[in-house]
């Protein structure tokens, strides 16, 4: 893993999806953080935020390395395709990640200086 990054699963307690998704990262002895979106307060908040910058609302709502993976589907086929394994061990570029339409130029630059996804 690139150091300085780490996977996200933006997750809820009670998907079988997310539990799909998250025991792929421990079968390949993955470290990640599981955001479980129902377990907190600002939980909506966060789900909408999710569907502004990916168009996906759903769970899971994965990114490694900085870059939106996708849902549960997309995951295990990047798994089975080498994808995420690459993106596991590739050096991060600001190339693919996620912005926020309507970033600062502070946020911006936080992007660039890979201190924000």
């Amino acid at each position: 893993m690139v150091a300085g990054w780490s996977s996200h699963i933006g997750s809820k307690s009670w998907c079988p999806y997310c539990a799909q998704c998250k025991a792929l990262f421990d079968d390949m002895s993955q470290p990640y953080t599981a955001i479980e979106l129902d377990g907190r307060e600002d939980g909506e908040q966060l789900q909408a935020a999710l569907l502004a910058l990916t168009q996906q609302r759903t769970v899971p709502n994965v990114f490694v390395a900085g870059q939106h993976v996708g849902g549960n589907d997309d995951t295990q086929q990047a798994a089975r395709s080498g994808k995420l394994a690459a993106l596991l061990g590739a050096p991060a570029t600001l190339e693919g990640r996620v912005v926020p339409v309507g970033a600062t130029a502070k946020q911006l630059q936080a992007v660039t200086d890979f201190k924000m996804i």
